[in-house]
């Protein structure tokens, strides 16, 4: 229950695990490599990708998505 975690403790992990992610290659659905460049921390799983020179919201679409990463 989040009634039960310290929010300032989790704020602080959540940034960091951010701040680690940013820059990491990933596999998508499609087989496609992508970048990780920005993480919305209210949307981690959902990060903003660089894939082939375009820009990609993942928080946007619904047919892509992360699925390893490398």
């Amino acid at each position: 229950s989040l009634n039960k975690l310290d929010y300032t403790l989790c704020c602080t992990f959540l940034k960091g695990m951010a701040n680690f992610y940013t820059g990491q290659e990933v596999l998508l659905n499609n087989d496609s490599k992508a970048k990780i460049i920005q993480i919305d921390l209210n949307n981690i799983s959902s990060p903003l990708i660089l894939c082939e020179d375009e820009f990609i919201d993942l928080t946007k679409t619904d047919d892509l998505y992360i699925v390893e990463i490398l």
